[in-house]
């Protein structure tokens, strides 16, 4: 059977989904450190052994759309600096890991031209049957790398209940660290900005704002 992946993303996968990897793959360790993720690599920021495996997933499941996800830029002496680098995907494996837009938002907007997007995105990975729904940032700053899996959805699930499941969790856990809620709806995709809101009513019930107005 043809694979989508090589034998270091079939490693990282099957870890983090938690299934037997297929014959002839190398260890976590050996996958993560060759895809960039591996102690002693700045490949993608800051190293964090325990999010290492959730980044990886969320690298090999949002590959090839870099130009769509959130990016800081800064420019010194004419030269543009780039939080997120490019890499090459094959047109094969942009069509089979075509990850859906959900929505964008922004934690705070700290300062003029300073803000903290997070843009979640889902994704079907071919082979394992599961979706898998990520967060990507655009800069390693906070989180110490740019994307990462938050939590996997079955075939037998449905999606968007699966999705409003993990992103939920997600929210829970950044509240149980005193996080307030989000303060900008800045793009919808399959989550319009009223269903957002209503979610985020469940996690910060004092904080929810009213505007229920849907954005693009």
């Amino acid at each position: 059977m043809r694979s989508f992946y090589g034998p270091e993303e079939h490693a990282v996968l099957a870890a983090w989904l938690r299934v037997p990897p297929p014959d002839g793959v190398p260890s976590v360790d050996e996958a993560l450190s060759a895809l960039g993720f591996g102690p002693g690599s700045d490949a993608h920021g800051m190293d964090t052994p325990a999010g290492n495996l959730a980044a990886a997933v969320g690298h090999i499941a949002l590959r090839g759309i870099e130009s769509r996800l959130p990016q800081w830029a800064s420019v010194r002496n004419d030269i543009v600096e780039l939080a997120r680098k490019p890499h090459r995907s094959s047109a094969e494996m942009r069509a089979a890991l075509l990850p859906q837009h959900l929505f964008t938002i922004d934690w705070a907007m700290t300062a003029p031209g300073l803000s903290w997007p997070e843009r979640y995105d889902v994704v079907w990975l071919p082979q394992y049957d599961v979706r898998v729904v990520t967060a990507s940032w655009d800069s390693p700053e906070t989180h110490g790398f740019l994307e990462a899996a938050l939590g996997r959805i079955e075939a037998s699930e449905d999606v968007i209940a699966g999705v409003k499941r993990v992103i939920i969790g997600h929210w829970q856990a950044e509240a149980s660290r005193d996080q307030v809620q989000w303060e900008l709806f800045l793009r919808g995709g399959r989550i319009k900005k009223r269903e957002a809101l209503s979610w985020a009513s469940l996690v910060w019930a004092d904080e929810s704002d009213d505007d229920d107005d849907d954005d693009e």
